[in-house]
């Protein structure tokens, strides 16, 4: 596994205003790792450090910058992912699910895609509900991108995970359709 070595101070990745070193985790600590659900993996001794931009408040690292699709695969997105988020499976899906149907009055007329949506689940979870929805991901699904424009495009928790988050959203933004509504959370 190669970690791009320490960089003290940096440039925003979105903004491009000066961001500044703000802390050091281990490489198996998960943001969540504290609460009681989540599972407590041995250190690795493999420092990942991170900046916060002073302009925009954006917290992010360097040390993935090099890496191609086949190490996150490898190394974060495998069968352990659900030790370091179980809200993956079920929980998080139906409140974002919830979240996009009490906020979208005019949803079920709409195309939705779910761009990073994981396995796939709140895609599902839409259509249940009458929905056109569609998710793509591309450590979960492994499908090929998705045809068309949408009027609603939903990304939830995915621009923490890429260390490229303006080429993602440019990315994203071709499915868009100019008169949608394009909504990411975090």
């Amino acid at each position: 596994m190669i970690i791009k070595s320490l960089v003290h101070s940096s440039k925003c990745k979105v903004c491009e205003s000066d961001a500044h070193l703000c802390g050091v985790v281990d490489f198996n600590t998960s943001c969540d790792s504290k609460l009681p659900d989540h599972a407590v993996l041995p250190l690795t001794g493999i420092p990942i450090y991170y900046h916060r931009c002073e302009n925009c408040g954006l917290l992010y690292t360097h040390a993935f910058d090099d890496w191609e699709f086949d190490d996150f695969k490898k190394y974060i997105y495998n069968d352990d992912y659900i030790k370091h988020d179980p809200d993956f499976l079920g929980v998080r899906p139906r409140n974002n699910a919830e979240l996009v149907m009490s906020n979208f009055k005019p949803i079920l007329k709409w195309n939705v895609l779910d761009y990073g949506g994981g396995d796939g689940q709140l895609a599902n979870l839409l259509c249940e509900q009458g929905v056109k929805a569609v998710g793509w991901d591309p450590f979960h699904l492994n499908l090929e991108l998705p045809q068309g424009k949408f009027e609603l495009i939903t990304s939830f928790e995915v621009f923490e995970h890429t260390p490229t988050p303006v080429a993602t959203l440019l990315r994203l933004s071709v499915f868009w359709k100019k008169e949608g509504q394009f909504s990411f959370l975090h």
